[in-house]
């Protein structure tokens, strides 16, 4: 199962104007349906927000 998170940032020369959200919409089964979707989101919530945005998609679930 991995989840999706979004790191966004509404100033790129300042640390603390970036931000970790996870989605909240559930897990995903496969990695590529993560990144799938999260890049979709990432990028739709980039504009509205006018940040500059990554995400990535983490295994959950498995002990390393």
């Amino acid at each position: 199962m991995f989840l999706g998170v979004i790191l966004f940032c509404l100033n790129p020369t300042d640390a603390f104007s970036c931000r970790v959200v996870a989605r909240t919409g559930g897990l995903f089964l496969t990695y590529e349906q993560c990144q799938t979707t999260t890049s979709r989101e990432m990028v739709s919530f980039a504009e509205r927000m006018k940040a500059i945005a990554r995400f990535k998609c983490l295994e959950v679930g498995q002990v390393t």
